[in-house]
């Protein structure tokens, strides 16, 4: 270690927002004198940074106690202990204290932290951003439209730039992709929108600073981000380029095949639908009761339908939608115990498809491995087809891996990665197409994942596949 006491975001590696700038010291340790009830950083022989100036007094009188809270800021707090009336601030950083917006990432990724009188915060989202979660601004935002800022067929009419007076977004050498000096506002809009790296700038001054995705920090603090004039630049709805599928030329013959067979399949159901709602058919159709459920020679809970509906209050929390059924969040109590869960509502389920059901039920059931949810349990009431597995929630490392992987593909260094498995190295090309596979399935993005006949093709190498969008900004 350097000697230094820093605080700094978690996740992110900045520089500190606020330290005590003892670098130069050894063997420093934070101390609250329980005599004095002085916060101080100390070496070996002396105090190296001085940090409560004045406590009230006798000491004996006050519960003391320091914390870092949720706007990031570290405090030491004093309570009267009889007829005390609350906790009452006797030190934070003086920065801190006076421009409450520097702590970094406070808003969150792609967030704009603004303090009016300095005292409070105020966490919105930049211009082309959308909140993750309105009731808690501070989880940050997301892109509101999904776009490939340097995809082939883009150019700098396809964005726009917004000029933010008195802000800035400050998060070290890592944001900045490049400096330019001298330029005014109307040179520094022009070098940002023509690299299509660029997602954002400021001009500090006659120096243009050219910044990369995620946008970090960014806030309108007086006076520190006085006279500093940030650009974003913000996809047009109307105007993006769209992700080009590789039977996009297809002739027009295909389309009109397209359009018979899908007109003689609505033919075929409306006839489907009106014969089965004819009076004259009623009782045929009456006389066929649905199956019994029957039991499963596994050891998984059987929860009725009403039971679930409860845990996931009333089917409202969706998590997603696949081919096969809608899958939505809850909590069950098991073994007295709350347990998140997923639960995946089949759909179209037919009635001959009772003993299918039942089948994968038990093989999903009797499957194990680390690397796959657990099923829980099922419901197999009436025509109500669900099943219940353990919520896996998507943190940890894998992120981290995913951007990596994403990184040295764009960069074409995906070689490096492997350069020591000679196995691998043998049929690169299949590795290759295997990784631009899986980085599009795992797309944040909904919208933009394959489907798995798309995904097939791409396996066997009968349909092109393009590098895929940058998604550095759905990983925050």
């Amino acid at each position: 270690m350097d000697g230094n006491v820093v605080m700094s975001a978690y996740k992110f590696a900045d520089p500190g927002y606020w330290y005590t700038a003892t670098k130069d010291n050894k063997n420093v340790s934070l101390i609250f004198n329980q005599s004095t009830a002085f916060m101080y950083v100390v070496n070996q022989t002396s105090i190296a940074y001085p940090m409560t100036r004045q406590v009230p007094t006798p000491i004996g009188d006050y519960y003391h106690r320091a914390m870092i809270n949720d706007h990031g800021t570290l405090q030491q707090f004093v309570h009267r202990k009889e007829n005390g009336s609350g906790w009452t601030v006797v030190w934070e950083p003086e920065n801190i204290k006076a421009e409450p917006c520097l702590p970094f990432n406070i808003c969150g990724v792609y967030g704009f932290c603004t303090s009016i009188d300095n005292t409070t915060i105020n966490c919105t989202c930049l211009p082309g951003y959308s909140p993750r979660d309105p009731s808690i601004p501070s989880k940050g935002c997301y892109p509101a439209t999904a776009i490939d800022f340097c995809a082939p067929n883009s150019s700098a009419s396809n964005f726009s730039l917004e000029e933010i007076e008195n802000a800035d977004f400050p998060n070290g050498d890592f944001a900045d992709m490049a400096r330019i000096t001298p330029v005014d506002v109307e040179a520094c809009g022009k070098a940002i929108m023509d690299d299509c790296f660029a997602v954002a700038g400021v001009l500090v001054e006659s120096v243009c600073y050219k910044k990369r995705t995620p946008l970090l920090n960014a806030r309108r603090s007086f006076p520190s981000t006085s006279n500093i004039v940030a650009f974003i630049k913000i996809p047009k709805a109307n105007n993006n380029p769209p992700i080009q599928d590789k039977d996009d030329d297809s002739p027009s013959w295909i389309a009109l095949l397209a359009g018979l067979l899908l007109c003689s399949t609505m033919t075929l159901l409306f006839a489907t639908i009106t014969i089965c709602h004819h009076p004259l058919a009623q009782p045929y159709i009456s006389q066929k009761q649905l199956p019994v459920p029957k039991p499963v020679d596994i050891n998984l809970k059987a929860f009725s339908f009403q039971e679930l509906l409860q845990a996931t209050n009333g089917l409202r929390n969706k998590l997603g939608r696949g081919a096969f059924g809608t899958v939505y969040s809850g909590v069950l109590t098991l073994a007295a115990e709350e347990v998140e869960i997923a639960v995946k509502k089949l759909e179209k389920v037919i009635e001959h498809g009772e003993k299918e059901f039942l089948t994968e039920v038990q093989v999903i059931g009797l499957t194990h491995h680390k690397n796959l949810v657990r099923l829980v349990g099922f419901c197999n009431e009436k025509n109500h087809r669900l099943l219940v597995y353990e919520l896996m929630k998507n943190e940890g490392n894998e992120l981290i891996l995913i951007d990596w992987v994403l990184c040295s593909v764009r960069a074409g260094n995906l070689l490096a990665i492997v350069s020591h498995d000679s196995e691998v190295l043998e049929d690169f090309c299949r590795f290759e197409r295997m990784v631009l596979v899986g980085l599009w399935c795992l797309c944040p993005n909904p919208a933009l994942r394959p489907s798995m006949n798309k995904v097939t093709q791409m396996l066997e190498g009968t349909s092109e596949i393009d590098v895929p969008p940058s998604i550095e900004a759905y990983l925050f």
